[in-house]
């Protein structure tokens, strides 16, 4: 392997990790920065769908059974009937109905922030912290052997 392309491909990897952690600590802090506000709400209803993602028919992904709360709540007067555009179908997310706590945009407050964005945070950062450790280990490693 070439010294340039080597030191390349740690220093892309290093970046890409770094980006990758920086995005998930940006939409944790839009959550739950100057970009929301927390406000009483009420669970009316959980919509469950199947949710159709890709860019073509050849090439939907179907997520069964992905739940979103529905809310109701009132900010600045008006009452609002929202829900998160995140869905989720993982194992452990289980929304209840009635009364809640909940984050939205107050510049848009039919937006509702949510709380599955918590674990897009902690895969975003530990798949950049993985990418990050990897880069200066193999940096380490063929540094000592003489590779780089």
């Amino acid at each position: 392997m070439n010294v340039t392309v080597g030191y390349f491909l740690l220093l892309l990897f290093l970046v890409l990790g770094i980006l990758l952690i920086l995005l998930g600590v940006w939409l944790v802090a839009r959550m739950y920065g100057s970009h929301s506000t927390e406000v009483e709400a009420e669970c009316i209803d959980i919509s469950i769908e199947t949710v159709r993602m890709g860019t073509g028919p050849g090439e939907y992904t179907y997520f069964k059974d992905a739940k979103a709360p529905v809310y109701r709540y009132r900010y600045n007067g008006v009452v609002y009937t929202s829900q998160p555009l995140l869905r989720s179908n993982r194992r452990g997310y289980r929304p209840v109905s009635g009364p809640a706590r909940i984050r939205i945009n107050p510049e848009h407050p039919e937006r509702v922030y949510s709380p599955e964005r918590k674990y897009v945070r902690v895969i975003l950062v530990s798949i950049g912290g993985a990418y990050v450790l990897l880069s200066v280990v193999l940096f380490c490693v063929f540094r000592s052997m003489g590779i780089l």
